[in-house]
């Protein structure tokens, strides 16, 4: 088995469960079995394996941001857990730990910030396989006619500006090792409007074409 190769449950599995500590394969030493209790396969029997990846999540300081953390790290993988809010990144590096999660603060509206960021990570960290772009918010309820034009400015630069930023700085690299995989967000209000949702409404549509675009470009 490689180094670097991590166990999850396979077929046969009774009952796989998600579990956030790291207990040593007892039969592989350099892998590690995410299995449930109960079982019937032998540890380190299992046939279903991944090598260990490397997954950028931005928004990742709450929400789903935080769960894909939680659910990546006990997979066995490593997680760039990127947001604003720093000391929640802290936290959530400090609960799964520091070797799995590097906490990166990070707003994506910030391009030339975005644009240095493959350059900056550390090596461990610098191949990003999985890019989540999680990254979103909503904002005000009232009418068009009233609405804080400077709100729609934020939310446009964040949810879909701030998407393509992060996007670009990444893609060179995945389509450079012929493999990568894009995950784009978006909000459910644009199938289920909302009085006063009204910017928000429109970013799910521009965000449904990017995935297959991404993997055309990055499957070659």
């Amino acid at each position: 088995m490689p180094n670097g190769t991590w166990f999850v449950p396979g077929a046969f599995c009774q009952r796989p469960t998600v579990i956030r500590t790291r207990p040593r394969c007892r039969t592989q030493g350099k892998a590690i079995c995410y299995r449930g209790g109960g079982c019937a396969v032998p540890p380190g029997r299992c046939t279903r394996v991944h090598p260990v990846r490397t997954v950028l999540i931005t928004g990742a300081s709450s929400g789903f941001g935080t769960a894909a953390a939680r659910r990546f790290a006990a997979l066995g993988d490593r997680v760039i857990a990127a947001a604003r809010r720093t000391e929640r990144l802290t936290e959530l590096a400090r609960e799964l730990g520091p070797e799995v999660v590097l906490p990166l603060t990070l707003d994506v509206r910030d391009r030339a910030s975005v644009e240095r960021l493959p350059a900056e990570l550390p090596p461990d960290f610098a191949a990003v396989d999985i890019l989540v772009n999680n990254a979103g918010l909503a904002l005000g309820l009232e009418p068009a006619q009233e609405a804080d034009v400077g709100q729609w400015e934020q939310m446009i630069q964040t949810n879909c500006t701030g998407l393509v930023y992060v996007t670009r700085a990444f893609l060179p690299q995945m389509v450079a090792r012929g493999r990568g995989h894009v995950v784009n967000l978006g909000s459910i209000a644009g199938t289920y409007p909302y009085p006063g949702g009204n910017v928000i409404e429109l970013m799910p549509v521009s965000q449904s074409f990017a995935p297959f675009q991404v993997q055309r470009g990055a499957s070659r």
